[in-house]
């Protein structure tokens, strides 16, 4: 397989009729995986006033970030994303963990595209904005998987409660400004 015909875009840079486009798209495959209907939700109430702690736009719940997109430039479908943002399901506002920023979160490659290593390239991706755009040491990532973030450099690092109240696994990576290298796809 040939990628020459992908790129990674951000969502929120996307013109409007593409971002309904993209919301439609994953509304299609919303069956994949369990955390799709809450990432929907969280696009689709973008701008919008903020309902509940846990219900509300990307940014409201989970401050400055981006939802990166690796779409097919032929016929703009979406092959895998990842998120980054200033938070995520970990609280950062509790006392000890302010420093705990950026988050890698929503990692996802659709069924026919894997094999091809994309969510390391996503993940790799949003690692060189942490460090360009967080100024990031480290990133951060929450998890219950054991050995599959581990394999792109993530350790173990603690695990805490989420603000729905079950209990998750932080992991945590050194970023390298120096050999952080572009995404190659």
């Amino acid at each position: 397989m040939t990628f020459s015909d992908f790129a990674i875009v951000d969502y929120f840079e996307l013109p409007p009729t593409q971002q309904t486009d993209i919301i439609h798209q994953l509304e299609s495959k919303k069956d994949l995986w369990g955390a799709l209907p809450f990432i929907i939700n969280c696009l689709k109430k973008e701008g919008q006033p903020k309902v509940s702690p846990t219900d509300g736009g990307f940014h409201d719940l989970l401050g400055p970030g981006r939802f990166f997109l690796l779409l097919n430039t032929q016929n703009f479908k979406i092959a895998a994303f990842v998120s980054l943002a200033r938070n995520d399901e970990v609280d950062i506002f509790v006392h000890g963990r302010e420093n705990w920023t950026p988050w890698i979160s929503c990692v996802f490659t659709y069924p026919e595209y894997r094999g091809h290593r994309l969510s390391q390239k996503m993940i790799h991706h949003a690692e060189k904005i942490a460090i360009k755009e967080f100024n990031a040491e480290y990133a951060y990532i929450s998890t219950d998987h054991i050995g599959l973030y581990e394999k792109y450099g993530y350790e173990f690092f603690t695990k805490v409660h989420t603000v729905w109240g079950d209990e998750t696994r932080v992991l945590r990576k050194k970023l390298q400004p120096s050999t952080q290298k572009a995404s190659q796809l």
